[in-house]
């Protein structure tokens, strides 16, 4: 069973079943949808939201007293814009006509799929959805889409403004000496344990939705740059999206994402202010990077302990990439290898509120986790940049404009990079040439130490491919030289 088998069953209401990761999966998936024109963005609510203020007469000075007052904020005064603004829900994206590039990602016919059961579940479908947000910008390198998602507790929509008291925030700026100080609370229904008052029976809340990758070259180029750049573009619109948005809404807030979509998510809630912070019952990290070394502090980590729900794949690539102390669970799933990335392979427990669990990740993926970082470990910013810009570079001299092509590829990857590469200079050859050489010589060296003959094969496969590319760019600018 799989998150589209949990949406075709599942009709328990929010009060009745608490949120958890199954519906954090499903809803970062819908944020591959293409919304524009069809959910009310960001910049509507801000229009309205200052059309509001100009009319009721109250100061600019005082209004923003007000917002800072710790039990107020501008969800709890009568202006608030979501209540003029008409909310869309999930039917209003069943628009035949766009669906040719409305789906995104590495597996659009899924999120169709996704779209499609959330329209008719009955857990789903009265969600209300804002502030759709997106940003493509090829000459700074960028990619970013949000979406915010609703849900209003009728019985209480008296009391599901009120924003949270001061006096209410747990002590997550506490130093904790337990070693899994960012692990997952023991429990997914944190109703009863986050800093919200233990008596607040108000079931609304708000999850906020990143956008993972698309298959553009322009935002895989974006995050191969965090490997040497922080933050990256998307990773400050994450900040700005939940600053500008989180005052709207409910308090109870939910974020989460999946992939690049994850660590947007985390760096969001890491960054984000006091106020905003301690209304965050959960991030959740669905096999996300980490960041570069010295990006985020020991304190800001601090602050969210016990709020973090990080999950892998048994045999995850991209969720082990660079730097993230939060402990994960691992989760079963359906197929192997890269194909794993995606949450529509990775299995439902038995009792439909959260994922199977695997007791350890794959001997392949320690594997790679142990590789690649001792890999990357040992460049510098600046050679980082070289060696992304020379890879980048021969992608698009060679044309190339569906970016899985070249990382979820599979055998067509090797010809596609060997292809890519002859479009490139002698010196940035030489660059891209000696990194996949260091990469095979690494995987090498790992396989030979492995007890595992798991991963003595997966690190035989790693070394054998980055050597033929390797050798195979260092024979073409041979002949290349020899027929100048």
């Amino acid at each position: 069973m799989n998150i589209l088998s949990y949406l075709e069953s599942e009709f328990s209401t929010f009060e009745e079943k608490s949120f958890n990761p199954l519906d954090s999966a499903l809803l970062s998936q819908f944020c591959m949808v293409r919304c524009e024109g069809l959910v009310p963005s960001l910049n509507e609510i801000e229009q309205k939201h200052t059309e509001l203020t100009k009319s009721d007469g109250l100061t600019k000075a005082f209004r923003t007293f007000l917002t800072k007052l710790p039990i107020m904020n501008r969800s709890a005064q009568p202006e608030n814009p979501l209540e003029e603004i008409k909310a869309a829900h999930f039917v209003d994206l069943l628009r035949a006509e766009r669906y040719a590039s409305m789906f995104t990602g590495l597996v659009p016919g899924r999120v169709k799929d996704a779209l499609l059961g959330l329209t008719a579940s009955p857990r789903f479908r009265t969600l209300n959805l804002y502030g759709y947000e997106s940003v493509f910008n090829e000459q700074e390198q960028n990619q970013f889409a949000a979406i915010t998602f609703v849900y209003t507790d009728q019985s209480a929509a008296s009391t599901h403004t009120s924003a949270p008291d001061a006096n209410t925030r747990t002590n997550s700026s506490v130093p904790n000496t337990n070693t899994n100080a960012y692990a997952n609370s023991s429990t997914e229904n944190r109703s009863k344990t986050t800093p919200n008052s233990p008596d607040d029976i108000d079931s609304s809340f708000a999850y906020i939705g990143f956008r993972g990758t698309d298959t553009s070259v322009t935002g895989w180029r974006e995050n191969f740059n965090m490997a040497f750049t922080s933050p990256v573009p998307a990773q400050e619109q994450a900040v700005h999206y939940l600053e500008s948005i989180a005052p709207y809404l409910p308090k109870r807030l939910f974020i989460g994402g999946h992939s690049k979509g994850a660590n947007l998510a985390l760096y969001a809630a890491l960054k984000a202010s006091p106020e905003i912070q301690q209304r965050i019952e959960r991030v959740y990290v669905h096999d996300g990077p980490g960041f570069k070394e010295g990006a985020i502090s020991e304190e800001e980590w601090r602050r969210l302990e016990g709020r973090i729900h990080r999950s892998l794949p048994q045999e995850s690539v991209v969720g082990l990439l660079m730097n993230c102390p939060v402990p994960y669970k691992v989760v079963n799933a359906q197929e192997h290898g890269l194909d794993q990335h995606s949450p529509f392979t990775w299995e439902v427990n038995d009792e439909y509120n959260d994922f199977s669990y695997a007791e350890k990740l794959s001997d392949g993926a320690q594997f790679f986790d142990a590789v690649f970082n001792k890999w990357l470990a040992q460049y510098s910013d600046s050679e980082a940049a070289a060696i992304v810009d020379a890879l980048f570079r021969a992608i698009e001299a060679a044309g190339v404009t569906n970016a899985s092509e070249i990382f979820f590829g599979g055998l067509k990857t090797i010809p596609l990079i060997n292809k890519a590469a002859q479009n490139l200079d002698n010196e940035s050859g030489a660059v891209l040439r000696n990194a996949l050489g260091s990469l095979a010589a690494i995987a090498a060296n790992e396989a030979g130490q492995s007890m595992s003959r798991n991963a003595q094969s997966v690190g035989r496969k790693v070394g054998q491919n980055a050597q033929s590319v390797s050798q195979n760019i260092q024979n073409f600018f041979a002949n290349r030289k020899t027929r100048d």
